[in-house]
């Protein structure tokens, strides 16, 4: 190109895609500059013109990256310009150095390739190469994996080694029985190197027939009898087992593969472990097995997908297996205290991590039932009732755990220690909701491992400081690393020349050391590919080719990038789409297709097939020729290999040099996929159902005979689906239904029974109150005159403090639409969002106060988009938050529930790290947190109590409540008792909480823990003052509570019925209760509004009772911003909070004369005659 072209002009030939965010064409710049350019081409009388040179400086540059050179006699002297949200300067220092290196390399050795120069100095090298990798730890390589089993058994005979249901086996009896199998089979020859196949549903058979091959001296192939039969038959033959272990309810199966496969099992021997079991035991009964079996002999082939559409055999050896296990069971701590839970399949590789560890160390190995995955409350449930303490589970079912544990009352088994995850990557999300609900107990740690390293190659200790860290990195670390690698394994990043990258340099990553693999079973040529000589070691060691992307982190961790060739990973399963694309051609009508692995909003990712069909007009409709295909390929795939969607095209696209080009590919459409016409839901069950269903699966459309499994569900968006049916219609539905019932016109009809068993009613309980409030409210905010506290503005409140008509504030809190409702709304709730607010943050109102002024600002967002969509959430009140600077704030307030839907603050903090320009941001917990204990204060004053004579309850022990309960003991009288109930049953937890009430707080009452799993148990009735504190709805029934009881809830929503509690104290006025939180100044506030009709019709009662109001009141999380703006050692609250850290709060609040705010809940306010009633019976005052 000419040099001359103008810049502009280049841009608008080419046509780029254009962003604000960079520069077009290119982001980064190099320069080599000659020394003339510098010298200035001006001269001054008495003035010397030259260089300042600086270390470092600010400046301002178009491009991500600059690095301009020149040369200053025999010196080359250089700037690097940097983007700071793009790089850290120790990134850029590092590049820098390894530039230098390069070329002082190319100095000295000017005849090499630039690809075999080196970059990193050799002490970099050193670390990376020889630090980083220092995992050489002995361990009994001279031991096969069955004698360290025989060793634990000498120990403890007695104790259960294995339980299913209710059958189990000790340590003695596993032993005896595979004792006796494996001399069978000795007689039936098998020996070292003998290959025999196990194919076997879950069940005690598993570990007998597992055990007893290897005491035999054979290895095992597991064959899941869930596989397609042609899966089933490809991998017998290709294994050329001689010898086939099953049950009789399988040998139909099996016997017909016989008869259709080409006499595929003929010569084999199945022996039928429960059927011939009688006649193994008597002609075996020697306890005692003979075998020859060395460490370098085959322990198990296992089949895992192939790029050229058959599985490959994974050939391990038994000295890989065993160095698997002793560093398993050094780092994970397993004893025989352990019940570890075996969840995944013997065909699946991580089943032998599960197994071998558990029974090597004394251990009791738990089989999963089909059952308890029915839903994640069942199986967390099982969990708990078979008193488990390690998970090793998959990535995949671990977030939808965790989804559970922060959307519902879900809590973990109590007995819990340790939770293992791998088979994907971890969503990074996923990851901090776990640790805002479950902290650094149970240890989670994030495992990583190919089949072909023996399960496990690297591993990560994830703690909530690591997490803290990630939080607030730049740009370098944002996911859950995988860890370093496990005793006496290597691993190393390595470029396509072999040669080492640097820290942060994507690379492949490669693994050696004693877990590696012997090979592909009877494939010397892909063993040769992917299974190289080591160029760092010699001794004919190897290095396996993972095919995986990854990068070291400055300390030394290992964050995985993604594949480098086509194989996926989906739940969990290792996938070669090639397999699945050889299989697809092989059917009559398909002439070509390629198979992606696509990923949605969430991070879930599914399969996509595109297709060409060879004819132009085949016979049928596209329907039609889907569910043909879609059933071909269940006939040879297992499920988790079937595509969710299917895409028919004329022709693949291609690039310029005539490959496929994936890029191009469109966007599947599911509902195109499906092999049924749509028909839409009819009755208010099917409604309901197609809109969760759409909701779940992410697609606009669903009919009454659509296929939820050929919509791309799958089990795990099964768990949940039936976990929001479940909410949504109050009823208990199992997944188990769901898969024998996956089309909606079926499984309304169930449901529809389901709720007429229960007698379930949507009528809302709010017609029962018969509140004064509800009926004068609307009428009351339409009529409304300007007044003494309340000034209608006609003109936007933005117009008027831009011509000086109202004055700057002091600070501003956040609010937004509550939820839509298409039946109160006359608009759509996108023309709300787009037409009215202009998607634009609307300024609603100034509060003027004696302490300054704040303005009320609504995001453009109804409640459900806060959650919907973080990103978005946080971009919408970044905008908020520009808004609120123009008009003066310093401090902006979080209110509602926006800051659970930002992390607590954080994700707004992590966004505007580099905004100088903005005000800063408080959830206002702290605030909130004095409001409540204030609340407790005032609710004892009306009800004529003395705290120290009450026996005060809480409910929930998460963050509010062990904000509350603190402040309460540092701020009130300590009452004469208190019960801590938590309806998660997690009693070490509140073990804890009761010493340290004793020990830091000096409380001499006595404490109760009540202990349950669903409800609050009688004796916590007991309580005289109940303060809630928990996510559980309803908990707390309100009808149960004894005359006279205080109730003080800031749970969201509450912990008891509304409606029943505005209901009982209409009725016999004897309790009391408020919602925590509100404040009243020792002032009158006022209030200066912009209402058009068109915004006010869209406020719901809450909204616009906050708006006229007691003048007095304000919310505590409101006020908070404006509290930081006037008292510097009010620091502004961002994440979790504890009672210690909002005593100040409290304290000034008091000094300011404020006290809590009207007994009120919702929008009922407590009468004052009829708390005076109240006061009458139940004070002890009087």
């Amino acid at each position: 190109s000419d040099q001359d072209i103008p810049f502009e002009k280049l841009v608008e030939e080419l046509q780029p895609q254009r962003s604000l965010s960079q520069n077009p064409l290119f982001q980064v710049m190099f320069a080599l500059q000659q020394e003339e350019i510098f010298k200035p081409s001006f001269s001054l009388p008495n003035l010397e013109v030259g260089w300042y040179e600086r270390v470092e400086a600010e400046m301002t540059v178009p491009f991500d990256m600059e690095l301009h050179l020149w040369p200053i006699k025999e010196e080359i002297t250089g700037i690097c310009a940097y983007n700071r949200d793009l790089f850290e300067a120790e990134t850029i220092s590092r590049m820098l150095s390894h530039y230098e290196n390069l070329l002082s390399a190319v100095v000295e050795t000017s005849e090499r390739p630039i690809s075999q120069l080196p970059l990193m100095t050799q002490k970099e090298l050193d670390q990376i190469l020889v630090e980083w990798n220092n995992t050489k730890t002995d361990y009994p390589d001279e031991k096969c994996i069955h004698q360290l089993f025989e060793e634990q058994v000498k120990k403890t005979p007695d104790a259960v080694a294995v339980v299913f249901e209710s059958q189990q086996l000790t340590y003695f009896e596993l032993n005896f029985r595979a004792n006796q199998l494996a001399n069978y089979l000795q007689s039936l020859g098998v020996k070292p190197e003998f290959l025999v196949g196990i194919c076997v549903d879950r069940s005690l058979e598993i570990l007998v027939g597992l055990l007893a091959i290897l005491k035999a001296g054979g290895a095992y192939v597991p064959i899941d009898p869930n596989y397609p039969s042609e899966r089933i038959s490809y991998i017998i033959a290709d294994s050329q087992v001689s010898v086939l272990l099953t049950v009789e309810k399988l040998l139909d199966k099996l016997t017909q593969l016989q008869i259709k496969k080409n006499c595929v099992l003929k010569g084999q021997q199945i022996i039928c472990l429960d059927a011939e079991w009688s006649q193994i035991y008597q002609e075996n009964y020697r306890d005692i097995v003979e075998t020859e079996v060395k460490p370098d002999n085959l322990a198990y082939v296992i089949y895992t997908s192939g790029s050229t559409g058959k599985p490959k055999g994974v050939a391990i050896e038994h000295q890989s297996l065993t160095n698997l296990v002793q560093a398993v069971r050094t780092e994970y701590g397993i004893n025989n205290d352990d019940r570890v839970l075996q969840f995944a399949s013997i065909s699946f590789d991580v089943a032998a991590e599960e197994i071998y560890p558990c029974l090597v160390s004394g251990g009791t190995l738990v089989l999963r039932t089909n059952q308890m995955l029915n839903s994640v409350s069942d199986f967390v449930k099982k969990s708990q009732d078979w008193e488990i303490t390690i998970w090793d589970l998959p990535t995949a079912y671990w977030q939808e755990i965790t989804r559970q544990l922060k959307q519902t009352s879900l809590r973990l088994p109590q007995l819990l220690r340790l939770v293992i995850i791998g088979g994907e990557r971890a969503l990074p999300l996923a990851v901090k909701s776990w640790y805002e609900e479950v902290g650094d107990y149970p240890q989670l740690i994030n495992a990583y491992g190919p089949t072909e390293a023996t399960v496990e190659a690297t591993l990560c200790k994830v703690t909530a400081e690591m997490m803290l860290r990630n939080a607030n990195a730049n740009a370098l670390q944002k996911e859950l690393p995988i860890g370093r690698p496990i005793v006496n394994v290597q691993a190393y990043i390595l470029d396509k020349h072999l040669q080492a990258v640097p820290i942060g340099i994507p690379g492949e990553l490669h693994l050696g050391g004693s877990g590696l693999a012997r090979g592909y079973l009877h494939r010397p040529e892909l063993t040769a590919e992917k299974f190289i000589p080591n160029p760092f070691e010699g001794d004919n060691s190897k290095l396996y080719k993972t095919g995986d992307l990854a990068r070291y982190l400055p300390d030394g961790k290992i964050e995985y990038i993604g594949r480098i060739d086509n194989q996926v990973k989906v739940r969990g399963y290792r996938i070669e789409t090639g397999e699945i694309e050889s299989t697809l051609t092989q059917h009559p009508t398909v002439k070509e297709t390629v198979v992606l692995a696509t990923e949605d909003n969430s991070g879930n990712k599914s399969l996509v097939a595109y297709i060409v069909l060879l004819s132009e007009t085949p016979e049928g409709s596209q329907t039609e020729q889907i569910g043909k295909l879609k059933q071909y390929l269940k006939e040879r795939l297992p499920e988790y290999m079937i595509p969710s969607g299917f895409v028919l095209l004329p022709q693949l696209p291609l690039t310029p040099n005539g490959k496929i080009d994936r890029k191009a590919l469109p966007v599947p459409d599911v509902a195109s996929s499906v092999s049924t016409e749509y028909v839409a839901p009819e009755t208010e069950t099917q409604k309901a159902l197609a809109e969760i269903w759409q909701e779940v699966l992410g697609i606009e459309q669903v009919g009454i005979h659509d296929n939820f499994f050929d919509l791309g569900g799958h089990s795990l968006t099964a768990v949940k689906l039936v976990s929001k049916i479940s909410t949504i219609f109050n009823i208990s539905l199992s997944v188990k239904t769901l898969f024998l019932q996956p089309i909606i016109a079926d499984l309304s009809n169930s449901i529809t029974e389901l709720v007429q068993n229960k007698n379930f009613s949507t009528q809302s309980n709010n017609q029962l109150i018969k509140n004064e409030f509800y009926k004068t409210l609307k009428d009351k905010v339409v009529q409304t005159k300007n007044s003494e506290y309340v000034q209608f503005k006609s003109r936007s409140l933005s117009s008027l403090f831009s011509v000086g008509k109202i004055h700057p504030v002091d600070a501003a809190a956040l609010g937004y639409l509550e939820e839509y409702n298409p039946e109160l709304f006359d608009y759509s709730r996108d023309y709300i969002i787009e037409n009215i607010f202009e998607n634009l943050p609307f300024w609603v109102m100034v509060k003027q106060t004696n302490w300054g002024r704040i303005a009320i600002i609504l995001l453009p967002r109804f409640v459900s988009d806060l959650y919907s969509n973080q990103d978005d959430t946080v971009q919408a009140t970044i905008e908020a938050l520009e808004m609120a600077g123009r008009i003066g704030a310093k401090f902006v307030s979080l209110t509602g529930l926006i800051p659970s839907a930002t992390d607590y603050g954080l994700a707004i903090t992590k966004a505007i790290a580099n905004r100088q320009d903005l005000p800063k941001i408080t959830t206002g917990h702290r605030t909130t947190g004095a409001a409540v204990v204030l609340t407790i204060k005032k609710i004892c004053e009306q009800g004529g109590r003395d705290l120290s004579t009450e026996k005060v309850g809480f409910i929930g022990l998460g963050s509010v409540g062990m904000n509350v309960l603190p402040l309460m003991l540092k701020c009130l009288s300590h009452p004469q008792e208190i019960t801590l109930c938590d309806v998660y049953d997690k009693l070490e937890f509140m073990e804890n909480i009761k010493q340290n009430l004793v020990q830091k707080f000096g409380f001499k009452g006595q404490i109760n823990l009540a202990l349950s799993k669903t409800t609050v148990p009688e004796q916590f009735y007991e309580s005289t003052l109940i303060v809630g504190a928990t996510n559980v709805p309803d908990v707390l029934d309100i009808m149960q509570v004894k005359p006279g009881t205080l109730i003080v809830d800031d749970s969201g929503p509450h912990c008891f019925s509304v409606e029943q509690a505005i209901q009982r104290f209409q009725e016999r006025e004897d309790i009391l209760f408020s919602e925590g939180g509100m404040l009243r100044s020792p002032y009158p506030m006022k209030t200066t509004i912009h209402l058009p009709p068109s915004v006010e019709n869209i406020l719901n009662n809450a909204q616009k009772s906050s708006i006229f109001s007691n003048p007095f009141n304000i919310m505590g999380c409101a006020f908070s911003g404006l509290l930081s703006s006037q008292f510097e050692q009010l620091e502004p609250t961002v994440g979790i909070c504890d009672g210690e850290q909002s005593q100040l709060h409290y304290q000034i609040l008091e000094e300011l004369e404020f006290e809590a705010g009207d007994l009120h809940c919702e929008e009922y306010v407590l009468p004052e005659k009829s708390i005076a009633n109240f006061r009458q019976r139940f004070g002890k005052d009087l």
